[in-house]
């Protein structure tokens, strides 16, 4: 009789572990967590994901266990249901790996599911023993460097990335993307605009210091979030930070999968990530951005617009609202171009592209003056526009270029 109450409750155990991992609650992965994870082999498995998250809990961001919480959907569905392995970074001034988690196989949907759950809780577990605040008993934690360099952190993960016996290749980086040490640090040149990223990004890669991410999807969570005790960035800075980031995984060879900027807000632990200040770009008084829908369409590798009535019209709005807010300073009007070419083809900040968006920001200036603009008007050939113009394969894609070919009027 004993035996069998033994049994019986054993297995009621089990079934309320899968009901609730089925349910999506947040079961700890265990009652104590010690923080000197060592190595595992893959054993040579073949399964479906090789998976990467990189993990920056900085005092400047949201509370990461919302962060968590938020992400555990996209978490998920990059883990998919063919089995996968886990490698776990953490992006602070010296970035590392600090756990991986060997392939984790299951014979149906619902087994893969329930062992995903145990991956979303290793990546609990090191969010513990760096900056969370736990309610398990945590031994060994491990120390933070201040600062936070997500470039590096994304070149660690992908060298996690090369198994060859997965089907696919994926990152998830949680964190605001807010760079404060490393090869480019936000701290000391402040957040690059938009009309900056080409000639940052392509200085970067000439400088071999992007990641190889070949054929990985990078998903973003939190990218531009700060708490509500930080000053939040404006519109200007938030357009320039994702463009660094997309422009970023373009040029290092992957793919921009998903970009999540709805995070719950809280205060982040007394034990984030100490990071520098970083300034951001000004609030700008006119911000007009005028694409090939409004008129403003050019012949193909020129500076000749195709309706020059349409593109005309488009100006004198410009230069109404212009005369109508009354700002100080100069104008500034910033040409950008399509890629036009495959990913793997395209050099970022090439002379070619900036000639040719200077030359077509030349042109709209003219309108401008024409239109009875008087204020001095500097000119900008930014090169490609911020949108990444490639599908997953690498294929230029004619209507993501036409959200590149672009004019933006900005004092």
């Amino acid at each position: 009789m004993t035996n069998l109450t033994s049994r019986f409750a054993c297995l009621l155990s089990m079934a309320v572990v899968v009901t609730s991992a089925l349910a999506g609650c947040s079961l700890p992965s265990q009652d104590q967590v010690d923080c000197d994870f060592k190595p595992v082999s893959d054993k040579g498995l073949e399964y479906g994901r090789d998976v990467a998250i990189v993990m920056a809990p900085t005092e400047n961001f949201v509370n990461f266990g919302n962060v968590l919480d938020s992400s555990e959907a996209l978490v998920n569905e990059a883990l998919g249901l063919a089995g996968a392995s886990l490698s776990i970074v953490v992006a602070d001034g010296r970035p590392s790996l600090v756990r991986n988690v060997s392939p984790q196989l299951a014979d149906t949907d619902d087994g893969t599911m329930i062992l995903n759950r145990r991956l979303l809780g290793s990546v609990r577990d090191v969010y513990f023993c760096t900056a969370g605040e736990s309610e398990q008993s945590v031994i060994n934690p491990i120390v933070l460097e201040p600062e936070v360099d997500f470039l590096a952190a994304l070149s660690v993960a992908a060298g996690k990335l090369d198994s060859g016996r997965a089907e696919e290749k994926r990152i998830v980086m949680m964190g605001n993307g807010i760079q404060t040490a490393g090869q480019y640090s936000f701290s000391k040149s402040g957040i690059p605009s938009e009309a900056q990223v080409g000639d940052i990004v392509g200085d970067l890669k000439s400088q071999g210091a992007l990641p190889d991410l070949k054929g990985a999807t990078v998903d973003f969570v939190g990218l531009g979030l700060v708490n509500s005790s930080e000053p939040p960035l404006n519109q200007q800075s938030l357009d320039g930070l994702v463009a660094f980031w997309r422009a970023i995984v373009a040029a290092s060879g992957g793919y921009v999968g998903t970009i999540m900027t709805q995070v719950v807000d809280g205060a982040p632990s007394p034990d984030s990530i100490a990071v520098a200040a970083v300034e951001g770009l000004k609030d700008a008084c006119i911000n007009e951005s005028v694409a090939e829908s409004d008129g403003i369409s050019f012949n193909p590798g020129n500076a000749e617009f195709i309706d020059v009535g349409a593109a005309t019209a488009t100006a004198q709005n410009i230069a109404t609202k212009i005369a109508a807010a009354a700002c100080p300073g100069d104008i500034t009007v910033i040409g950008y171009v399509a890629s036009a070419t495959p990913q793997a083809q395209y050099v970022f900040g090439n002379a070619e592209d900036e000639q040719l968006s200077l030359a077509r920001a030349e042109a709209f200036k003219a309108l401008l003056v024409s239109a009875g603009v008087a204020t001095n008007i500097v000119t900008v050939g930014a090169g490609k526009g911020p949108v990444n113009d490639w599908d997953e394969a690498g294929n230029f894609v004619e209507n993501l270029g036409q959200q590149n070919r672009k004019i933006v009027v900005t004092q």
